[in-house]
């Protein structure tokens, strides 16, 4: 056998299997690469393939004509003397009709050809002696992603449960993706921040910029709905170069289009109360009454008959704000201990009498919640080798947040409806894109886009009081392991001055040339975010009151206050903005028929004109400048992956790279507002004993909720403010990534043949990441145990007080390892059509810093740790050991072309990580943490031998040997005797849940619509029995308040205060079953 026909040999053995059509006479091969992605973050995808003669020579120059079906959208290409072809910008979905025409040789038609969002369709043809139209019918399974990624179109989108009409609700059958409900359903993915995601729609990066959303979103829900998505990708380890922004995952996501005939859908889903559970296990009453609405509807078709389509798409939401937790005494399902309702009502009536302030009571559940999408796209065949689309985007929404409500802060606090917020955020988009086929080898994509996010945050009763916090200890305000909480109310601090306003503008242009066997990809993107960020947290002043009979009194124990040295706290806002210059370079070389190498490198420089103010005492202090800046910093990028078909069932791919994001920019923008120079701040506490000096008692005393006209004059003479700042040598976050996956096929016995496994591995391994140190802190001494014991090192001259000048610096610690295996198949029968899907993913994520908050005090702070200045590793915020999803559906059409299904989602995962830490505050702080001040409890807590720990001091502890060994035994530290507990040390409950969706099709008056009639059922598992399908956690900071300890004279440690045992929190909606019934109608 010649050369030539080894080839046209293996391109039929490749394929054939994959279309299940035989190896008749004609030697034809179509089925979906397992190759490299040749695209990005884009909103089209691409055919291509090597068409070879009967002999497996190139059928060089050879016509391909590609035809999207429903719009008749033309491409047209030839194929080059290689035998190759290629053609991008094409439609995602279809069904689309390819026909290959050689010279001398009757035209080749093949129909009903899919494709999807994020990989190259390969079709490879040997040419046979006879042309006959060969038809592939139905559309395809997506094909597997190299890399590490999946794939999910229409059917697996119109059949996801879903009752929030949420992505989230899609992502969630990757095993790697983990929806965090008890984190406002943030998106982890394989085991990173929510915050190192992207998201990208219609070629708008639509990432939470800022990232002040937990979610994840630009807005308070999905920004889109999900009846207008056509496609939709999720990867983890794509080694294309044109993937950037992100360490975590990224998603992708291309919206539907019109064509030629007219199609669209109207719909209504609604939900309340009585088709809601409220009860799981003992818990009851974890649902307030609601009412939710959900209407919506789509229209496409063509302006211009296979010239200009349009498709617009419309959805309201309505919906009251739930209500979480209540008074120890309310049978809500979060109560909050030490709290009572008789408390709350004396401090309500307290505030309306004698400080003439309206707390608005306790959270009852009426507040209103809305969302509202707008979408309108254009799309226009300017001819056969150019296509335009224009895309506008609109999401207003708002949620009700529960500011400061605890059931694990120390002490345990408790939101009146005053101290909450109604966040609101407003997102605009626009993209332009043009693609272009200039040669049969050589096209183009041109984009421009901007996206602009107006956020709001207005406190519930306005803006004329300041936040207030009761404690209901009648002993006075300490640390609260008795029993005792605090009630709050007023504006809540991070709402007295906090606006936000973004615009993001992008450009693209890249380029693709086919030069034999390999595919040339060169680019630049722009990318430029402007931001103005007004945010001063207690401008409207900060009282804590010892107990409610102080409060009835106006005796604050304490007082907080911050403002621009101006007193106008809009002169604290930051205005900056920084621009990303990227460039790519990248060779697709197609080795073999089997094997395709790809390699590329990807350039990106950050530029800004904006700097924060230069604070000459923050200079002199520590010999650096505080006003560095990410201007002139830059990334080299590596890339390189590869593609094996190993045997006609089993492919192995994999790659290495370095991947960048910078995260959340309000890291960087900390800087700009916490210069030391713009704003200052006080922070005066009654002492323990004695009397109060008279300057701070015109401070604290005779409080009326209004900011003491004192406090302007104390907040000149401090002279300057606490400092956030960039450190000079400050490195853009990049992690490194290497993984390597297998797909097999296999029959099994009695399940059934074709059965597709993939089993992956992802490593990764942090280059540069970001890590806080307080610069003010400085080493004086050892703990009994080893850990570093701190004080402030206030200078000469440095009148600020207690407080901390924090440098966002870098860390090269941090690590995971991602295992998965996925497996699927689908029944085609007499009795119905089933497809199944199940997998398993395990983490092992470890980090030395994890970027859990906005604020750069929150980020320094809440995470455990035994030296807070130290970059210490341990087990990430964000693990998800144990991860096992597993989906199916059914569908029987007991009416001839009308269908009835029914959908499972199940999931099953391993809890957060936590452990335990002593308690501190800022007057029990032994080791001299800056968290303390802020009863942030995070000093891995050492857990004694017994009675003979040399390192306790029992006869001058409070807590003695053998009820500190109940409480280590009742905990399950037992293990840990003798040692300081790591970081993760303990995983909360695992949690479990089934969703369903029925559907049934109806016949409508008009020929060719239909109507279809829905029921979603979130949490199933609940449905069926009321102790299944609970959703909890130990709370975030996943630090778990232990005892309180002094350090003696003697150097030994002595227990002044027993700790906590864990308890979890419930998330109330998540735990209980709830359906929504809908119907919409089709045409």
């Amino acid at each position: 056998m010649t050369i030539e026909n080894k080839k046209a040999a293996s391109i039929l053995r490749r394929h054939l299997s994959a279309l299940n059509i035989g190896t008749g006479a004609l030697a034809l091969a179509i089925a979906s690469s397992w190759a490299v992605p040749a695209i990005a973050q884009q909103t089209t995808s691409s055919m291509t393939g090597q068409i070879v003669t009967a002999a497996g020579a190139p059928a060089a120059g050879a016509e391909v004509t590609i035809v999207h079906t429903p719009s008749g959208t033309r491409s047209v290409t030839n194929v080059n003397d290689q035998g190759r072809f290629q053609a991008g910008g094409l439609r995602v979905g279809g069904p689309y009709t390819v026909t290959i025409t050689a010279a001398g040789a009757e035209p080749q038609v093949l129909e009903g050809i899919f494709i999807s969002l994020g990989e190259p369709f390969a079709l490879d043809l040997a040419l046979g002696a006879k042309m006959e139209e060969i038809v592939v019918t139905g559309e395809r399974a997506a094909p597997t992603t190299v890399g590490i990624g999946t794939n999910f179109g229409q059917q697996q989108i119109t059949n996801a449960p879903s009752i929030s009409r949420d992505l989230k609700d899609i992502v969630r059958n990757d095993p790697k993706v983990f929806i965090d409900v008890t984190n406002s359903s943030a998106i982890q993915i394989a085991g990173s921040s929510n915050r190192f995601n992207s998201l990208t729609i219609d070629g708008v990066k639509q990432n939470d910029d800022f990232g002040l959303n937990a979610g994840g979103y630009p807005t308070q829900r999905s920004p889109l709905s999900i009846d207008a998505i056509e496609g939709l990708s999720v990867l983890t380890a794509p080694y294309d170069v044109e993937y950037s922004g992100f360490q975590g995952g990224t998603i992708n996501i291309v919206t539907k289009s019109g064509g030629n005939t007219p199609h669209g859908s109207f719909y209504y889903y609604y939900g309340d109360e009585s088709l809601s559970g409220d009860r799981s296990g003992g818990r009851t009453n974890l649902i307030s009454p609601y009412k939710e609405k959900t209407w919506g509807g789509s229209l496409g078709g063509a302006l211009v008959e296979d010239k200009l389509f349009f498709y617009v798409n419309y959805e309201k939401f309505k919906s009251q704000a739930p209500v979480v937790f209540g008074t120890s005494d309310s049978g809500l399902g979060n109560p909050v201990a030490g709290i009572t309702t008789a408390q709350v009502e004396r401090i309500r009536q307290i505030a309306q009498s004698v400080y003439g302030y309206d707390t608005l009571g306790l959270a009852d559940g009426s507040l209103p919640e809305e969302d509202e999408k707008i979408l309108t796209k254009l799309d226009w065949n300017i001819n056969d080798s150019h296509r335009a689309s224009f895309a506008y985007q609109r999401n207003e929404g708002n949620n009700i947040r529960d500011a400061s409500s605890s059931t694990s802060a120390t002490p345990r606090t408790l939101s009146l409806q005053s101290n909450m917020y109604n966040y609101t955020q407003i997102m605009d988009s626009y993209s332009l894109q043009l693609f272009s086929d200039w040669t049969s080898d050589f096209s183009t994509e041109v984009k421009l886009a901007r996206k602009e996010v107006d956020s709001l945050r207005l406190p519930l009763n306005g803006f004329g009081f300041g936040e207030m916090r009761v404690s209901t200890n009648p002993t006075g305000l300490a640390v609260n392991n008795n029993g005792f909480g605090q009630v709050v109310f007023g504006p809540d601090i991070s709402s007295h001055s906090n606006v936000l306003r973004t615009k993001t503008d992008s450009g693209k242009f890249k380029g693709t040339y086919l030069l034999g066997d390999h595919k040339i990809t060169g680019g630049y993107e722009y990318d430029k975010i402007d931001y103005y960020n007004l945010f001063l947290q207690r401008s409207l002043g900060y009282w804590e009151f010892a107990s409610i009979e102080a409060f009835q009194n106006r005796q604050a124990q304490r007082f907080r206050y911050a403002n621009a040295v101006s007193g106008n706290p809009e002169d604290a806002a930051a205005k900056w903005a920084y621009t990303q210059h990227s460039f790519y370079l990248q060779d697709t070389w197609d080795v073999s028929p089997g094997f395709q190498l790809q390699g590329g490198l990807r350039y990106e420089l950050y530029k800004t004109n904006d700097a924060p103010l230069a604070n000459a005492n923050f200079l002199s202090r520590y010999g650096i400048t505080n006003a560095a800046t990410i201007d002139g910093k830059d990334l080299w990028l590596p890339r390189v992956g590869f593609t094996y078909e190993a045997t006609e069932s089993t492919v192995v791919r994999g790659g290495a790279g370095l991947f960048s994001g910078v995260g959340a920019a309000v890291w960087l923008s900390n800087g700009y507002s916490n210069d030391g120079v713009t704003q200052r701040s006080l922070d005066i506490t009654r002492p323990a004993t004695g009397t109060v000096p008279a300057n701070n008692a015109l401070l604290l005393n005779g409080v009326t909720g209004q900011v003491p006209t004192a406090a302007n004059g104390r907040l000149t003479s401090v002279g300057e403010g606490f400092v956030n700042a960039l450190d000079p040598n400050y490195k853009m976050p990049s992690s490194w990534k290497l993984s390597m996956a297998v797909d097999q096929k296999l029959d099994i016995p009695v399940l059934g043949d074709d059965w597709l496994f993939t089993a992956e591995a992802i490593y990764t391994r942090v280059k540069d990441a970001n890590f806080y140190k307080d610069l003010r802190l400085t080493k004086t001494g050892t703990a009994p145990d080893g850990r570093p014991i701190y004080t402030q090192n206030i200078q000469a001259g440095d009148t600020r007080g207690n407080g901390s000048d924090l440098l966002l610096t870098n860390t090269d610690k941090g690590e995971s390892l991602i295992l998965t295996i996925y497996g699927s198949k689908n029944w085609t029968t007499d009795y119905g059509d089933i497809d199944f899907g199940a997998g398993y993913a395990f983490q092992d994520s470890k980090d030395a810093s994890q970027g859990t908050s906005s604020v750069a005090s929150s980020n320094y702070e809440q995470f455990v740790t035994t030296d807070p200045n130290t970059d210490l590793l341990g087990t990430s915020s964000y693990e998800t050991k144990h991860r096992i999803t597993a989906n199916t559906s059914y569908s029987i059409e007991y009416f001839d072309g009308y269908k009835s299904s029914l959908s499972l989602f199940g999931q099953a995962s391993s809890g957060k990580p936590y452990t335990f830490s002593f308690t501190c505050s800022s007057t029990a702080n032994p080791f001299g943490d800056p968290a303390c001040r802020a009863n942030r409890s995070r000093e891995a807590m050492y857990v004694p031998t017994g009675a003979s720990d040399p390192l306790v001091n029992w006869t001058a502890s409070t807590v003695k040997a053998d009820a500190m060994d109940a409480y280590i035994s009742r905990n399950g530290l037992d293990k840990y005797r003798g040692s300081i507990l790591p970081r993760g040390a303990f995983e909360s409950s695992w949690t479990y849940s089934v969703d369903a969706k029925l559907a049934q099709e109806i016949p409508a008056p008009i020929e060719g619509h239909k109507a279809i009639v829905t029921m979603d059922i979130l949490n199933l598992t609940n449905l069926l029995n009321k102790n299944w399908g609970r959703q909890q956690s130990v709370p975030f900071f996943q630090s778990v308040a232990g005892p309180t300890a002094t350090i003696g004279t003697d150097g030994k440690y002595v227990f002044t205060a027993a700790g906590r045992d864990v308890t979890e929190q419930v998330s109330n909606r998540a735990s209980v079953w709830k359906i929504q019934l809908g119907v919409k109608y089709e045409f």
